[in-house]
């Protein structure tokens, strides 16, 4: 193989072909997910060829993957024009973002190779808004499915068009809400173990030649999140799951090896990586909010919905706000929010930090990032999502 193929950090790699510098899902620097996440390591930036860069590959719209401001710093150090390449939606507003910001543009088509140069094709395959992309580099296929949950039809479109992986790139810790914060028993099975199951499934289902551990590379960092720290898989805790997985734990600016898989350098890697998990690490302290900032969120949503009727929106929902001493009511109905001093038990969805309420109201993807914060605790299951999920579907992808 004469490309060579470099992980960079959490999600991001390069591809480097006689013509080509591809750089997959860049995010170098900072906290995402509403300041909720944060890379283990931020990410040194000698290891990428800006002068050669000349393509983008996006997976998806998360910020772990499509991060802006990354992108901007990638722009400013580049001389060459580069092109974007992003899974087809919709909604043009993320490409008219991208042509703004100075990049060429191309959608992905899903099942549909798109030729980069003669050594690099890349194909997605999309499940709901995650993709997962594979690449064929000088005849060897990459199947980066970074967080994308295939569905069933997914897999067999993969199976029947790449019926020989020789890489699997792929998530395998936790990175959203599994349960409330005391609940251990759904912390550990739907949290530790769904990621193992997770990592057997899709193993089983493509059977690479070697599996690489990715797309998991950061820690909790907010003060009501930081629960999901004592949850988290490490390189090392995977290794000793499943010893009979041929695999490759990939440090910072490691290249992959499809030649073998070197159990020294595993190790070695295990242990260096086991120094950053256990390294104590900085929590962001939750914001002070004034109802009036509240009020001011609240107001923008309902304004960003005006063409949207709210005839058939979820009842009267109140939520106990963690880090204040008043909780609030929403009613989209009547657009309507209403502090309360006093909840009601049979109206209580759950509980989370004044700050994360912001969010949900300020941005139209705000649902998608409560979600994966998981700064909350859920106390009524029905009514939680029950609202989550109708803010969540007005944001039109």
């Amino acid at each position: 193989m004469h490309s060579k193929i470099r992980f960079i950090n959490h999600a991001c790699f390069s591809v480097e072909t006689k013509n080509s510098y591809i750089l997959v899902d860049p995010w170098f620097t900072g906290k995402i997910f509403n300041n909720s996440w944060a890379l283990l390591k931020d990410t040194d930036l000698s290891m990428i060829n800006f002068d050669k860069l000349t393509h983008i590959v996006i997976s998806h719209e998360h910020p772990d993957h499509l991060h802006f401001s990354s992108l901007k710093k990638i722009f400013n150090r580049t001389k060459n024009r580069i092109k974007l390449l992003f899974p087809h939606r919709n909604n043009q507003n993320i490409k008219n973002t991208i042509l703004k910001m100075g990049y060429d543009f191309d959608y992905l088509i899903p099942h549909q190779s798109y030729r980069i140069d003669e050594s690099a094709v890349v194909t997605c395959f999309k499940t709901w808004i995650d993709a997962a992309l594979v690449f064929n580099v000088d005849g060897k296929i990459i199947l980066n499915q970074n967080d994308c949950n295939l569905n069933d039809e997914e897999i067999k479109m993969i199976q029947m068009m790449f019926p020989k992986i020789d890489a699997h790139l792929l998530q395998f810790s936790l990175a959203g809400y599994y349960g409330n914060r005391e609940d251990n028993e759904s912390l550990e099975l739907k949290g530790r173990q769904r990621h193992f199951n997770t990592v057997k499934k899709y193993f089983d289902a493509f059977k690479p030649k070697t599996f690489i551990p990715f797309a998991s590379y950061v820690y909790f960092c907010k003060e009501y999140n930081q629960y999901l720290n004592k949850w988290s898989i490490t390189p090392k805790q995977l290794k000793e799951k499943f010893t009979d997985i041929p695999m490759q734990i990939l440090y910072y600016g490691d290249y992959l090896s499809l030649s073998n898989n070197d159990e020294k350098k595993n190790n070695f890697n295990i242990e260096k990586y086991d120094e950053i998990f256990s390294s104590n690490k900085y929590i962001e302290k939750s914001q002070e909010v004034t109802i009036e900032q509240l009020n001011d969120a609240f107001s923008t949503f309902i304004k960003s919905s005006s063409d949207t009727s709210f005839q058939f929106a979820p009842e009267e929902t109140h939520f106990e706000i963690f880090d204040h001493q008043w909780n609030i009511s929403v009613n989209l109905r009547t657009k309507e929010m209403k502090i309360l001093q006093d909840l009601d038990m049979n109206k209580l969805a759950g509980a989370l930090p004044a700050e994360e309420v912001i969010s949900l109201f300020k941005f139209p993807w705000g649902a998608d990032t409560l979600n994966i914060t998981a700064a909350f605790n859920i106390y009524n299951k029905t009514r939680w999502y029950g609202i989550m999920s109708y803010i969540g579907d007005l944001y039109k992808r």
